[in-house]
């Protein structure tokens, strides 16, 4: 990483990383709007509008 020397093993690793100085925020919840760096953050928040965890409607963590 340019911006604080941190190494990766692979590029879309980096990418991801580079978002944390960026401030780049290309997944969009289409539900309210918030943006999220990475896919698996959005999948998760998903879950504030859906109820699930771990596939089961109501389940808490």
């Amino acid at each position: 990483c340019e911006f604080c020397g941190s190494c990766f093993r692979d590029e879309s690793t980096l990418k991801g990383h580079k978002r944390i100085h960026t401030g780049e925020k290309p997944y969009e919840c289409n539900g309210c709007g918030k943006k999220f760096s990475l896919k698996h953050q959005l999948e998760t928040h998903y879950r504030v509008h859906t109820g699930t965890c771990c596939g089961e409607a109501g389940a808490v963590p």
